[in-house]
């Protein structure tokens, strides 16, 4: 993982000694959790996003001073404007928003995930659902409501009614995603005699598995259902699953300047039918957010 800010050296000597850390990290050479305060004076707020259908990565593999694109990508420099700042884009992957000094993925731990912890990042601007252990690690500001459904194929549409059709078959999914988290909990009770064998893949190779028929079910939010442009043809929602939970931006828990400037930028994009957000809901779905919010199934 590259760092998003470069070390200064120390003299040998003294490399060890407390004047000397304590210059490095007012210079900016150790990356430390910041304040709004700090981030205004700094002049940029750095915002980690995961490559999914709606935020694009030029060269595809690139972390940072990438060629950036997208409706995510938008609301993110949208939303460093309203701050005053520029946005430092990192491109993260899903399951290392997470991630603890070790690498790892605890969901029963308490902890602020490293890339928030180190300063690295200051928002998740890709949008996470609001699920009981990641409150445990980050704050949340509500996007908007939604609720996971199981895709199938066309063919086998027929067959899939109820949840505990779902055992035994093949699932396509994204490590430590809410969607995931549920398939677990399923092979922990519905299915414990005859798990859903779980394949981890990335978002969109999800999605093709499904539309290949090279696995039988995945898991999205009904949200992905809507899309206009959407390319999967031979793939269709078969039943909702859970409950309406929400979508939200992550942010570190002390930050609460920023998660109230965040909800204020928010809400100002809900309520103007012409902000980018609506425009990019049209574009996207042929509606407003809050024509969408009525339409998710209950």
């Amino acid at each position: 993982m590259r760092s998003l800010v470069k070390a200064r050296s120390c003299p040998s000597a003294f490399a060890l000694s407390i004047a000397c850390i304590v210059a490095t990290a007012i210079s900016g050479g150790l990356a430390e959790a910041r304040s709004i305060a700090e981030i205004n004076q700094s002049g940029e707020v750095r915002i980690c996003l995961v490559p999914v259908e709606d935020f694009t990565v030029e060269p595809k593999q690139c972390r940072e001073n990438c060629k950036f694109g997208g409706d995510i990508y938008d609301m993110a420099v949208a939303f460093s404007q309203s701050l005053g700042v520029k946005a430092r884009i990192l491109r993260v992957e899903w399951d290392e928003q997470f991630f603890n000094k070790d690498g790892k993925t605890v969901r029963e731990g308490s902890y602020t995930p490293e890339l928030m912890d180190s300063g690295k990042c200051d928002a998740y601007l890709t949008g996470l659902t609001i699920l009981p252990w990641r409150e445990t690690k980050l704050a949340f500001v509500t996007l908007y409501p939604t609720r996971m459904v199981v895709v199938v194929n066309k063919s086998a549409r027929a067959g899939f009614k109820t949840p505990a059709d779902l055992c035994a078959k093949n699932a396509a999914t994204v490590k430590d995603t809410s969607w995931h988290t549920w398939l677990q909990a399923q092979n922990a009770t519905t299915c414990a005699a005859n798990p859903i064998r779980i394949k981890l893949l990335g978002f969109e190779e999800s999605s093709q598995a499904v539309d290949s028929g090279a696995v039988d079910f995945t898991i999205v939010n009904f949200d992905n259902t809507l899309v206009l442009s959407n390319p999967y043809k031979n793939s269709v929602m078969a039943f909702p699953i859970a409950s309406v939970v929400e979508q939200g931006w992550a942010f570190r828990k002390e930050d609460r300047d920023l998660q109230a400037a965040a909800h204020k930028f928010l809400e100002k994009q809900k309520s103007a039918a012409d902000s980018l957000w609506n425009t990019q809901w049209r574009k996207a779905f042929g509606m407003t957010l809050p024509e969408y919010t009525r339409r998710v199934p209950q």
